[in-house]
């Protein structure tokens, strides 16, 4: 089935550039990319670079989505998104616009899922595997470290924002297993909510090392009782 929205740009810049390419690449059933402007259902454009209004030429039955700033003139625009652009608004946007072109749109990737999903989920569900030496308890080694894994299904950007930086790895991620190691050093800043997304994936049986086998979560500390703090 073809893609529901085919999606453009005019006059971005690189990294709003980059996220609209990564979000689009995230739901390629519903959303796909056109190198050519006039080839798009709807084209996003930066009011603010020079020169844009001459960009538009031939765009008249093509929706336009104004990306400005504070003090950007974007108010001629119906639909608008403020710079830099985040992937959870453009994702909200691009589901809000799907469904008024579909008659019957797919779930909004806002909307959190945690029953089994794909072909992979058609029947049982796997077991969580432990860490090597025993579950993935307090004390244990890292259970992610020194493995390769695999995303089965796209994080929900809605709850996780996460950064430009960010977004071609999880793509990645979706494609092939990727070193836990070499994923936290390409993203040093990063580190904390590479581990929220991968840790919800864990906990929905959707995070798999390289033989497919589905990898536990992090260790969970144990809450503080009023006794603890007394120990010695």
């Amino acid at each position: 089935m073809d893609p529901v929205l085919r999606l453009g740009a005019v006059n971005l810049g690189l990294q709003d550039l980059t996220v609209t390419k990564s979000v689009v690449k995230l739901r390629p059933a519903c959303w796909a990319w056109s190198e050519a402007p006039r080839g798009a259902d709807l084209c996003l454009v930066d009011v603010e670079g020079e020169g844009y209004p001459g960009r538009l030429a031939g765009l008249d039955r093509t929706r336009l989505v104004a990306l400005s700033g504070p003090a950007g003139q974007a108010e001629s625009f119906a639909l608008r998104l403020a710079k830099p652009l985040k992937a959870v608004q453009l994702l909200r946007l691009l589901d809000a616009v799907a469904a008024t072109l579909a008659p019957s749109p797919a779930p909004p990737a806002s909307a959190a899922r945690s029953e089994p999903r794909g072909p992979e989920d058609a029947g049982q569900v796997r077991p969580v595997v432990p860490a090597p030496g025993g579950p993935a308890t307090e004390g244990d080694e890292h259970p992610w470290r020194g493995r390769r894994v695999l995303l089965t299904r796209s994080p929900n950007l809605a709850r996780f924002p996460v950064s430009a930086e960010m977004l071609p790895w999880l793509e990645a991620l979706r494609r092939a297993p990727v070193s836990y190691d070499e994923l936290l050093a390409a993203l040093p800043m990063d580190a904390a909510m590479v581990d929220a997304v991968l840790d919800e994936a864990a906990k929905s049986g959707h995070l798999r090392d390289a033989d497919g086998l589905t990898l536990p979560q992090l260790p969970r500390r144990p809450a503080a009782g009023f006794w603890t703090r007394f120990r010695k």
